[in-house]
């Protein structure tokens, strides 16, 4: 299917309630909601007994809120290696927030036979206020949002939002990659994961002017080569809350105007590891709020190499390293190119 002209709705636009569906917006508007509340982009089925849909591909549409706040602009329920691609949706809603309506909304309902799986948000423009620009609700897995240009303003508008509105099933082994995320409402993270595990986030930009870049409330959730940043008076860059156990943050930067880096939340617990992180922030770089009993390690790449005085690379030679009391940490012989396998060290 191919749109060859804008089209305007008094409230909701256009429902996709069938599998194996392409829908090629064309460069063409979506306008919804301009003077009855409705939702921009419906795919699936509702009702007693959700249904699946597969392989629905949204691209190249422009999704814009009307005059009235609307319930979202485009909304993936129960759908599987679906996709929404090289669009824009923006929201300009004036109403109170409500993370079930947000720019783009991905949704499994609360039964795990019933879920979205193999989402995809590649190359997208969103923009939202008094909303999330993304939500993640539910059973959702596998999902990839990837490569988006993300901006929020209003209270609570977070950039990426992970958690459950009903049931007990939550978002598990999604990928965030490459996206830019900024948001400048009071409370609005760049990144809130509040439900949800095994979420791999990855060379994201998130600056925030509201609140915390990033927030924490789960476990076993991955972060690597990110670049988190708020300005936000006392904000901090990323905050950890609740158990968050066995978390990672790994290559990244993590800067704060006046807060801390990485502050620990009263009732935080569990491990946190931290491998070579740059901490930016006048405060105190890791700060424990009393009532945490969280664990956090630092831990620092450890590269050598064995050259003769004419730079020549030496082979076989035996590289180790002990801590200050003479407990061996590591040994290794190099390789052809005189180079050890890197070696990661516990500092503290």
């Amino acid at each position: 299917y191919r749109l060859v002209n804008d089209i305007s709705s008094a409230g909701a636009c256009l429902t996709i309630e069938a599998s194996n569906v392409t829908f090629d917006g064309n460069g063409k508007q979506i306008t919804y909601a301009n003077s009855v509340s409705g939702r921009g982009v419906f795919v699936g089925i509702s009702g007693a007994s959700p249904q699946i849909l597969n392989n629905v591909s949204v691209k190249n549409l422009k999704i814009v809120e009307g005059a009235v706040a609307g319930i979202g602009g485009i909304y993936f329920f129960n759908t599987n290696r679906s996709s929404l691609v090289n669009s824009s949706v923006r929201i300009l809603s004036s109403g109170s927030f409500d993370p079930t309506h947000p720019a783009v909304g991905i949704v499994g309902s609360s039964s795990f036979l019933t879920s979205s799986v193999f989402v995809d948000l590649i190359n997208n423009s969103i923009w939202a206020n008094n909303v999330p620009a993304i939500s993640v609700d539910g059973f959702v897995s596998n999902s990839l949002i990837k490569g988006n240009n993300i901006s929020t303003t209003g209270t609570n508008a977070y950039g990426v939002y992970f958690f459950v509105s009903a049931g007990t099933a939550y978002p598990h082994s999604n990928i965030i990659i490459g996206n830019n995320i900024s948001t400048s409402g009071t409370g609005a993270y760049g990144i809130f994961i509040e439900r949800g595990d095994f979420e791999n986030v990855s060379e994201n930009n998130v600056t925030t002017s509201g609140a915390d870049s990033v927030r924490v409330e789960t476990t076993n959730n991955l972060f690597v080569n990110n670049w988190f940043r708020t300005t936000q008076f006392n904000a901090d860059s990323i905050s950890f809350n609740s158990n968050v156990d066995k978390n990672g943050i790994r290559d990244s930067y993590l800067g704060s105007l006046t807060g801390s880096s990485v502050k620990f939340v009263s009732g935080s617990n569990g491990i946190v590891n931290l491998t070579n992180v740059t901490l930016d922030s006048p405060n105190p770089k890791f700060e424990f709020i009393s009532g945490s009993t969280l664990r956090r390690n630092t831990h620092w790449y450890v590269d050598a190499q064995a050259n003769l005085t004419n730079g020549t690379a030496v082979q076989g030679v035996n590289v180790s390293a002990r801590d200050r009391n003479s407990n061996l940490k590591f040994w290794n012989i190099t390789k052809a190119d005189g180079k050890i396998d890197r070696q990661v060290l516990l500092a503290y």
